[in-house]
């Protein structure tokens, strides 16, 4: 059942009291109109909270905007969260101009980090025997293929999901699928996100993932601390999959 306004309901007393859920919340396919970030297709979830955050598909299917009861829960660039077609791959800290900020951006899927040169040979192109990697790669700024977006009725809960699915590949080269999928509820101030991986490839391949969390004023300010158990490392995956 949904917790709002103070007590919990059901799936028909919430029906019988609004024209559509929308009037509560849901989730809704949006485009940015304006400035660096124009044309860049987000994915906006309303729990009904005052919790509500966006998914900017075409940014690595990363959350942009995050706010709860009116306070950003995010650090929001002086970038302005520009679209993918800005991003300078070719240059080494062209990550930093591009692809930071918001409440979270995915590094990887190669290399994270600081630039590193790589040797490649494993992808039998002898032109290439090496590959130069900028910060943190490129996975935050590849545009997402929108898998589906739902709402659906669970019993009494009101789920809202989004998948969809972010390649990085290239010709000679490394072929790695990440599906990623958000799930939230009617009434909870809170979200999901899954990742699985997977190496359509048919060689080995190098695979780094990190998790940049980028949280924001007025959450985050003199005497906060962050207490939390991580874990991290590097992997080689076959042709598979990770979780």
């Amino acid at each position: 059942m949904a917790e709002l306004y103070g007590q919990r309901w059901s799936r028909s007393e919430l029906e019988r009291r609004v024209g559509h859920v929308s009037q509560l919340g849901g989730v809704r396919l949006l485009a940015s109109d304006n400035g660096p970030s124009r044309g860049v297709r987000l994915i906006e979830f309303r729990t009904g909270t005052g919790f509500t955050f966006e998914v900017a598909l075409d940014r690595g299917m990363d959350v942009g905007r995050a706010e709860y009861r009116g306070a950003s829960l995010a650090w929001m660039p002086p970038t302005l969260m520009p679209g993918p077609w800005y991003f300078e791959q070719q240059t080494e800290f062209g990550w930093l101009r591009t692809a930071l900020g918001g409440f979270n951006n995915t590094c990887g899927l190669i290399h994270i980090g600081n630039p590193e040169t790589a040797e490649v040979g494993h992808y039998n192109f002898p032109a290439r025997p090496r590959e130069r990697y900028g910060v943190h790669d490129r996975a935050a700024m590849i545009p997402a293929e929108l898998v589906s977006l739902v709402e659906r009725w669970e019993g009494d809960d009101l789920v809202m999901e989004a998948v969809g699915r972010v390649t990085q590949a290239q010709a000679y080269g490394e072929n790695l699928v990440m599906t990623r999928t958000y799930r939230a509820e009617l009434g909870r101030a809170a979200f999901v996100m899954e990742d699985v991986i997977e190496n359509r490839a048919f060689v080995p391949v190098e695979h780094m993932l990190l998790y940049h969390f980028n949280i924001g004023f007025p959450l985050v300010d003199a005497g906060a601390e962050l207490i939390a158990r991580a874990l991290g490392g590097r992997s080689c995956f076959r042709h598979g999959r990770s979780r």
